[in-house]
């Protein structure tokens, strides 16, 4: 009976040091878990999908973490990793092309799917006509409607070829005028 136990001793601690060797919980097993508790899950499409703290778990266990906890262990190896990725938030945020990590001032955000873009054509002068007479008739001066366009080509140039969050600043654009000459309506 004494020799049962010994040698269950020594599994378990050949299971412990094994478990150390092979458990790296800085490796990235695509899992992240939210400061509210929501569990994402990156997908084959390298989007990230909200699944549930099982989902996560039976992920890992199939990436070859076990879940086994050794006796004198609080955690299971599938415990330490899910505690090892966190971020503040998750969620779609304009203008990020790829999804993924990010840090966004002093938070990590997870960026769950990335922006999509029209695709950019060749155009005719007839294909822009009706939207620059609706621009022209909307601004009541030239230089109105040049600023306007010169913040819209700088917008989208930076929007398609700056990696987040290194864009330029200052785009921010105001409309000020009277009602009803077609700027949006304000939530009052």
């Amino acid at each position: 009976m004494a020799m049962e136990g010994v040698e269950k001793r020594q599994e378990d601690r050949e299971f412990r040091e094994f478990e150390k060797e092979r458990l790296d919980v800085s490796r990235d097993y695509g899992i992240r878990r939210t400061a509210k508790g929501d569990w994402y899950r990156k997908t084959l499409e390298e989007w990230w999908a909200k699944v549930t703290r099982e989902d996560i778990a039976t992920h890992l266990i199939r990436q070859g973490v076990s879940s086994r906890r050794a006796k004198e262990e609080e955690l299971s190896a599938v415990d330490l990793v899910m505690d090892s990725w966190m971020v503040d938030y998750a969620q779609e945020i304009a203008g990020y092309v790829a999804p993924g990590q990010y840090t966004i001032g002093n938070k990590i955000a997870l960026v769950t799917r990335g922006a999509t873009f029209l695709p950019l054509a060749e155009g005719t002068e007839e294909d822009f006509l009706d939207l620059y007479l609706f621009l022209k008739h909307a601004f009541s001066k030239p230089d109105q409607l040049d600023a306007f366009l010169g913040w819209l080509q700088q917008a989208v140039r930076v929007l398609r070829t700056a990696t987040p969050p290194a864009w330029a600043h200052g785009l921010a654009l105001l409309l000020i005028g009277d009602t009803g000459i077609g700027k949006p309506p304000s939530n009052s």
